[in-house]
């Protein structure tokens, strides 16, 4: 184990990676935005606002999960056993554009456990949990990506919307798995509640009309869990 930790942890290595797997966000959050009508698109715009309204290009149909699959456990190996890397890099917000844009849509990544899969990875990036051996991370890094990235607003509803579709993915998935994959969320909402924005927002996507509409697809154990992780 020490020794696949240490090779995994080779300094040479996880930059490589890093600049794979961050043009690997740029390129799926390009594929994302463009609208079904668009065949061919070689500049990469920025996304300014999400949820993404147009209808998915047919492009990102062709893309295996495994590429996400391996951001996810890039961005999960290093929250456990490196996660001081993520203060050395220039930004990481090419990663959480990623988690904004595809963990809350289903038309876009419709396999809801990879879609949870990415809430566990974004859990890399919160303070004040111990990984394994490695130091905590600053808490004023996170400080800065929940308050100045640009789409950072969109997280709770992303959070709540992937939150209750847990719930629907069908009898297959065992009641404890379900609650595994809420438990990063759990720690994403603790850590929204310390910022004013975020905790405003979560309380009306708690209580909106439409948010409880779409929860009463699920169970009423989903609305009670939802209602108990958002209560003051």
């Amino acid at each position: 184990f020490l020794n696949i930790k240490t090779v995994l942890n080779e300094p040479r290595l996880l930059e490589l990676s890093n600049a794979l797997f961050t043009a690997s966000c740029s390129w799926l959050v390009h594929l994302a935005s463009l609208s079904d009508q668009v065949e061919n698109e070689e500049v990469i715009q920025k996304i300014k606002q999400l949820p993404l309204i147009s209808k998915p290009n047919r492009q990102l149909s062709y893309i295996p999960e495994f590429i996400i699959e391996n951001i996810t456990d890039f961005l999960t190996f290093l929250g456990r056993f490196n996660v001081q890397l993520f203060e050395s890099l220039s930004s990481v917000d090419e990663y959480v554009t990623l988690v904004l844009v595809f963990m809350g849509d289903a038309s876009r990544l419709r396999n809801p456990h990879l879609r949870a899969a990415l809430a566990e990875a974004f859990e890399a990036i919160l303070p004040n949990k111990q990984h394994g051996g490695g130091r905590t991370l600053n808490s004023a890094f996170a400080e800065a990506i929940f308050t100045y990235h640009p789409l950072i607003e969109d997280l709770p509803r992303v959070l709540l919307d992937v939150f209750v579709s847990i719930e629907l993915t069908g009898q297959a998935v065992a009641f404890e798995q379900k609650f595994n994959y809420r438990r990063p969320m759990y720690e994403i909402l603790e850590y929204l509640w310390k910022f004013d924005k975020h905790r405003e927002q979560v309380k009306k996507l708690a209580v909106n009309k439409a948010f409880d509409n779409s929860s009463k697809r699920g169970s009423l154990s989903t609305v009670f869990i939802l209602r108990k992780a958002v209560r003051p």
